[in-house]
């Protein structure tokens, strides 16, 4: 990001022809441009944004302000108290300053309480030593709380050293300054940590703070670390690297339930496992985690419709703690209701909300019970310990969802590919389209694997994150310009709502913000595919699990009224695109709930992984593929009463090599 040592600035003194420098500040980042007002540098330190230096001593200027905008600050200028920075790819930035940097008037406030006299200055400034300090670091490390050695999205960590002074003299206002070697996207760091002074033969314990954001890549980041010491008697730098991990959220089901009624326990019945009046029913629920990364403190909580109106929940607790849940692991939570025999209604409503950590993958599970019929489902029989988990993890065997272990079988490297991938599931005005952000998700990661593209070169939006405004900028001459030349791949991946424009006759792909009614609001799938074709690259690969019929997966009306459905076609013939579409005509994109993802995206993962390889000789080619995807979703959706038929378009060309 930055270079080693970087010259800040030249304090100049010019007599006659002679020009001399008096002073310097080394900034963390890459300093290109400077605006001095008073006795404050202003300074646009590339990726490590606004620097302001106090330069009223000349030979010892010292930070006293920063901030780290999102781009590359190039240039600045300063007026009252706001300064103006370009910051390159991320526009003008506008920050202010006062209270930062005092005005004239609070400067000599602060002044007169702060600034020592100058008797006392002498003893706070430290004399040049009389002996050399003599730093060593040793015991240099990494911690990270959850002990798997990668600092995670959403997670904290540290590096961790130890500096002993073993000179005569002391050290004085020592730093530690961290720069970057390499920096994956979503990780904080601090840029200086202020040691301060150590004692001959004193040892001090660093910490220096790493955080992984939400939006943290899988990586390895490696950081140089300097330790300073005000008169130059600098520690020996040394360099440390750890691995970092894409966040992946947990996803909460209920994966089975049981009903009791015997006349054991709490439970009051007649042991049929049939929910009738009258009857203490006690329920044993299974909450898994379905999703790809951990849940954290997972609780449960439990409440009846209805309560209290002749139904009545009667266990002593309404909250669970479940702790932590690992991807695929399930705990069981029992809970009693009765209902005595006034109770008329034909089922019983129950809702479980579940919370985690993070507050934001938590979601309302329910049961809908009914009354006086059968089920299906028995007591659980309650085996506690290794034999319990061993019989109930057998039990739920079927909930494994293959496609989500990314296969390694294949030797296939998009060196000059680059990948943009939208997952919609939740949308703004809209109903969700089920299991969109996993298919994403997942999909994300065989890009990365199977189609061997660099990480760098994947766009990935996922939910509010896919706006109109993020699917413009993307799909646009300047975005592509950068990233694309004549030997660019570019591979597209969409899962979300597509809507009709009857009247035009045309479809379009919805974005997070974007009202399916009013599709010309949209991206014309047609207007997208002539941009696409006209971009001078190698390729462009389509895939779109969208359908373009009005209705959910689930085939729920998503548009408002009555709408004539019809089978709109892409107008341009395609010579440079080939494009996957999810369905034909007016049928819907439908998913595949025991899999958890859509229909189509299912097959297209398992096509990848070399179930498309039809003429096994370890290519798949895209023609393959998409014969693959076809038979495979037609007959799938044949078994759950459904139509879907997938297509495929545009050139042929080999797509996957396998080993």
């Amino acid at each position: 990001m930055g270079k080693i040592r970087i010259l800040l600035f030249l304090i100049l003194f010019v007599y006659g022809l002679e020009i001399k420098e008096i002073g310097y500040y080394d900034t963390p980042g890459y300093a290109c441009g400077v605006y001095v007002l008073g006795s404050y540098a202003y300074v646009a330190d590339g990726g490590s944004g606004l620097r302001v230096i106090d330069i009223s001593k000349p030979r010892r200027p010292i930070e006293v302000g920063y901030y780290d905008t999102p781009g590359e600050a190039c240039g600045v200028y300063v007026l009252g108290s706001y300064a103006y920075v370009a910051d390159g790819d991320s526009g003008l930035r506008i920050i202010e300053i006062k209270g930062i940097i005092p005005s004239k008037q609070e400067e000599k406030k602060v002044i007169k309480k702060i600034t020592p006299s100058q008797q006392e200055e002498k003893k706070v400034i430290a004399p040049k030593p009389k002996y050399p300090c003599d730093l060593s670091i040793f015991d240099i490390k990494f911690y990270e709380p959850s002990n798997n050695n990668k600092l995670d999205g959403y997670e904290d960590g540290e590096i961790r050293f130890k500096i002993e002074n073993k000179g005569k003299g002391e050290g004085i206002n020592i730093k530690a300054k961290i720069t970057p070697i390499n920096l994956p996207q979503g990780l904080d760091y601090e840029k200086v940590v202020d040691i301060g002074n150590i004692k001959p033969q004193e040892i001090k314990e660093v910490r220096i703070k790493v955080s992984g954001k939400s939006d943290l890549k899988s990586g390895e980041a490696k950081f140089r670390i300097e330790v300073l010491e005000e008169y130059g008697f600098d520690a020996e730098p040394f360099s440390i690297s750890f691995n970092t991990e894409s966040f992946k959220p947990p996803s909460f089901v209920i994966a089975d339930y049981g009903i009791d009624d015997d006349k054991e326990g709490e439970s009051y019945g007649n042991n049929n496992s049939i929910i009738e009046l009258g009857e203490g029913i006690e329920i044993n629920t299974a909450i898994q985690n379905v999703g790809l990364g951990e849940g954290e403190d997972v609780k449960a909580e439990i409440s009846l419709k209805y309560d209290g109106e002749n139904i009545f929940y009667g266990s002593e607790k309404k909250m669970f703690e479940l702790g932590k849940l690992k991807p695929g692991e399930y705990k069981t939570i029992k809970f009693l209701f009765s209902t005595n025999k006034r109770y008329n209604r034909d089922s019983i409503y129950i809702k479980i909300k579940i919370t985690e950590s993070k507050g934001l993958y938590g979601k309302e599970l329910s049961l809908n019970l009914p009354v006086n019929k059968p089920t299906g489902k028995g007591k659980e029989v309650v085996i506690t310990g290794r034999e319990y988990e061993r019989i109930r993890i057998d039990t739920l065997k079927p909930t494994i969802i293959d496609v989500d272990k990314v296969p390694t079988t294949s030797i296939t490297r998009k060196d000059n590919a680059i990948c943009v991938i939208f997952g919609i599931e939740e949308y703004k005005n809209a109903p969700k389209v089920s299991f969109a952000s996993r298919d994403a998700q997942v999909f994300y990661e065989y890009a990365k694997t199977v189609l061997g593209i660099k990480e760098k070169n994947i766009y990935l939006k996922i939910n509010e994150d896919a706006t109109k405004g993020e699917f413009d900028k993307v799909f646009s001459e300047e975005w592509m310009r950068k990233r694309c030349d004549n030997n660019t791949e570019i591979i597209i991946y969409f899962a979300g709502h597509g809507s009709p424009d009857i009247e035009r006759k045309e479809v379009y792909l919805i974005p997070y913000d974007i009202d399916p009614n009013y599709p010309r609001t949209g991206i014309s799938l047609n207007d997208l595919i002539s941009f696409l074709d006209n971009l001078k690259v190698k390729s462009v690969v389509m895939f779109i699990d969208a359908c373009f019929s009005g209705r959910t997966r689930e085939g729920d009306i998503l548009l408002a009224g009555t709408r004539p459905i019809v089978d709109i076609k892409i107008e341009k013939k395609l010579s440079k695109i080939s494009l996957f579409t999810a369905s034909s005509g007016a049928q819907i994109s439908s998913s595949y709930p025991k899999m958890k993802h859509g229909l189509f995206t299912y097959y297209l993962l398992k096509g990848l992984g070399g179930d498309a390889d039809l003429d096994k000789n370890k290519i798949i080619y895209l023609s393959e593929l998409g014969r693959y995807i076809k038979e495979k979703v037609w007959e799938k959706a044949r078994e759950l009463d459904i139509e879907q038929t997938p297509e495929f378009s545009g050139p042929d060309r080999e797509f996957v090599r396998l080993k």
